[in-house]
């Protein structure tokens, strides 16, 4: 599942032209499932969601932005992981939602 759309990460990075959409996706969807792990737990996928269950929760929502905004501006990777964590600014929109599971 992704956790934001097209259209929203386009009008966070402020991208009013459609000639990256490709790649944004496929940032997008990476973005998705690296926050999917991140918040999963032995149980299964993590608290993402909102109190329905269904739609993303308003910060997993801003934080797959944020993560796919440093990569697309970042393409080599080189400023924002640290050791296969996830960037500190997702992981602090993240801090409520994650609970720590022994891996």
């Amino acid at each position: 599942m992704n956790f934001c759309t097209l259209p929203e990460v386009k009008g966070y990075l402020a991208i009013d032209h459609d000639a990256d959409d490709a790649m944004l996706g496929l940032l997008i969807s990476t973005s998705s499932d690296a926050i999917n792990a991140y918040l999963s737990t032995e149980d299964g996928p993590g608290p993402w969601a909102d109190n329905d269950n269904s739609t993303p929760h308003p910060r997993v929502v801003l934080a797959t932005a944020l993560m796919v905004s440093l990569l697309y501006r970042d393409r080599e990777g080189v400023d924002n992981f640290d050791n296969g964590q996830l960037p500190s600014g997702v992981r602090a929109l993240l801090s409520t939602l994650y609970v720590p599971v022994a891996r």
